[in-house]
């Protein structure tokens, strides 16, 4: 017997659906609802939700160093061990990035995916370097206290061709 090192998992469902696995590597999630993900040993994370949303259980994924996101509609998700991140979402529910235990996660890059999107980071502290690509309005919602105490200023690289907004609030 050994350890699940990859996961490959897909849903065809229109019905949101939970994916969970314990891969102490790879979780490559394809889903064509709603997703939620179960992958707390997970060190990568693939998912794409082409139908739906994305969203993480309090303690997933814990472990996950690499993620990659995609969804139709909004994302709301913790990211406790990712110091960078890939994330495109649509919908008009705003997108929640949140570093949960605090400034691991130091780069983020954000495009909306097919609609214009709104990502809030407010709860991510540690981010220092926002990268913007696509064809869709982008707007990242940041802490100006947050911003203010980063060890650098923040690094926003907009290679979009679509209209990208940083605003400074409390959330979206």
């Amino acid at each position: 017997a050994g350890t699940l090192t990859a996961a490959t998992m897909t849903s065809t469902s229109t019905a949101a659906t939970t994916m969970n696995t314990d891969s102490d590597a790879a979780a490559t999630l394809t889903s064509a609802a709603d997703m939620v993900i179960e992958a707390a040993a997970a060190t990568t994370i693939i998912a794409t939700s082409t139908g739906g949303s994305i969203t993480a259980t309090a303690n997933d994924p814990v472990a996950a160093t690499s993620v990659t996101l995609t969804a139709k509609d909004e994302i709301s998700i913790d990211l406790e061990a990712a110091a960078t991140a890939t994330i495109s979402a649509g919908g008009t529910t705003a997108s929640d990035i949140n570093d949960a235990l605090g400034d691991t996660l130091t780069s983020l890059s954000l495009s909306g995916n097919a609609t214009s999107h709104t990502f809030d980071i407010t709860d991510s502290e540690g981010v220092a370097s926002i990268t913007i690509t696509g064809d869709q309005d982008v707007t990242v919602v940041a802490s100006a206290a947050d911003l203010e105490l980063l060890d650098t200023q923040l690094s926003l690289v907009d290679n979009s061709s679509a209209v990208s907004t940083l605003r400074l609030g409390t959330s979206s």
